[in-house]
């Protein structure tokens, strides 16, 4: 049995814990590096071998299992200060992400709230309405084709969200985790109409309900 190794990447620091074979726990702490993060993580994993009296090649061979965690994802939703994101949704359910859920957000049991839905507040969504485009398609719960895409309705929102300065499109599609292709085509054409904007599908996020 080799090292377990823990490491989280924060946006101002990475942490890297290490458990050698007599169960003797050393930790170590380097700055993260913004601008590439696997870096600041394989500082942290230098720093830590350099402790262990090895060179960073031996330790990683002797690595039995590596758990990474980041916060970075969470920061920026929590601080809205990521990319200039574009969504591209399902016709008919653009506001999904402004609606949020029945509750606006509130899961306690102070029953004032629950009733009186006026008194509460929802946060600001990550993607503002004008960014937000909604494509013909349809896939049911079966996962069963009902509506095809309409790819010049795609094409034409993958234009107008780069005509916006979106950095970024994110498309998610009602129960694409049963059926991906539509999402897939829909990258499959942001890679060719806009290489340089990042993509991403819900599908190769979370696939799964809810």
């Amino acid at each position: 049995m080799g090292y377990l190794v823990g490491i989280d990447i924060g946006g101002t620091f990475t942490d890297c814990a290490i458990v050698d074979r007599a169960g003797k726990l050393l930790t170590t702490k380097v700055p993260s590096t913004p601008q590439d993060f696997s870096r600041g993580m394989m500082d942290a994993l230098d720093t830590g071998a350099r402790a262990l009296g090895l060179s960073l090649g031996d330790f990683c061979r002797d690595i039995a299992f590596l758990s990474h965690g980041t916060t970075v994802g969470t920061n920026t939703i929590i601080q809205k200060k990521g990319a200039k994101v574009g969504l591209i949704t399902t016709r008919g359910h653009e506001d999904a992400i402004h609606i949020m859920r029945g509750s606006r957000g509130y899961g306690g049991r102070d029953i004032r709230k629950v009733v009186h839905f006026p008194e509460t507040s929802k946060p600001r969504p990550i993607v503002p309405k004008r960014l937000i485009r909604g494509v013909s398609e349809r896939v049911d719960c079966f996962g069963e084709v009902v509506a095809k895409l309409n790819e010049a309705e795609a094409e034409r929102a993958i234009a107008e969200l780069v005509a916006e300065g979106v950095e970024a499109i994110a498309i998610c599609f009602l129960w694409s985790f049963r059926n991906p292709q539509h999402e897939l085509k829909v990258k499959e054409m942001v890679q060719q109409l806009a290489p340089a904007v990042f993509v991403t599908c819900s599908v190769e996020i979370a696939p799964k309900w809810g």
